[in-house]
């Protein structure tokens, strides 16, 4: 079946979902590119930092962020959540990265 055979409230229904698709899907393009820059650190000097951590030594909350419950972490929870966006990454290959330019728009990928 052709999209053009689609009845007009199955059109709009399909419609409706592709429009939050495409966002959500930009918003995903622009979230790997910051998750890319943290794992870029860790690799680098910050990993070398962390390196000289034992890993139940905790790391305090200096970001900030404390007004909305972020907390200190020890350097092994904080290795579990790089490793998170190391899996998270896995996904942001040039093939991956085309697929959602053809679904977002590739100036949607920048941010």
């Amino acid at each position: 079946m052709a999209y053009s055979d689609l009845t007009p409230d199955q059109q709009a229904s399909l419609d409706a979902w592709m429009t939050l698709f495409r966002a959500s899907v930009g918003e995903l393009a622009r979230l790997n590119n910051h998750l890319d820059a943290v794992n870029t650190e860790y690799n680098g000097a910050a990993g070398e930092v962390l390196a000289l951590l034992q890993g139940a030594d905790v790391i305090p909350n200096t970001s900030g962020l404390w007004r909305s419950g972020a907390e200190p972490m020890t350097k092994d929870q904080v290795v579990t959540v790089v490793s998170y966006i190391q899996g998270v990454l896995a996904y942001n290959t040039s093939a991956h990265r085309g697929n959602i330019a053809r679904a977002c728009g590739e100036s949607n990928l920048i941010g």
